[in-house]
């Protein structure tokens, strides 16, 4: 399962613009990480990540530093319908709690495939 943006833009895309785009696309959330999981700042719910639907997946890459490096995912809970976006570090800036909620949802993506 190809989970990266298919519509890939002829300009690339930035952080900013990609998260601007998935909330006017209706994933209005902010999740971020905690040791129990993925909380959404708006609500103070908390989600378990294998719960939640991993609907698109944006990397950014720095242009001239690879420790520049970000991911966001556009993440669903089918149970709820909420939509939100999880934006974090990729790679050795990723924190413990970004790579466990990461890891998490990455198991959950490959199961669903």
């Amino acid at each position: 399962m190809n989970l990266e943006r298919r519509d890939a833009p002829s300009v690339p895309e930035t952080l900013s613009h990609a998260v601007d785009r998935l909330s006017a696309a209706g994933y209005r959330l902010t999740f971020r990480a905690e040791a129990a999981g993925l909380r959404a700042l708006e609500s103070g719910s908390l989600h378990d990540p294998e719960a939640l639907v991993i609907d698109e997946l944006v990397r950014f890459e720095g242009p001239t530093d690879p420790a520049d490096e970000a991911v966001v995912f556009a993440l669903v809970d089918p149970r709820t319908g909420e939509k939100g976006t999880f934006v974090a570090a990729y790679g050795p800036k990723m924190s413990g709690a970004e790579a466990s909620a990461a890891r998490r949802l990455s198991t959950r993506a490959r199961r669903r495939a």
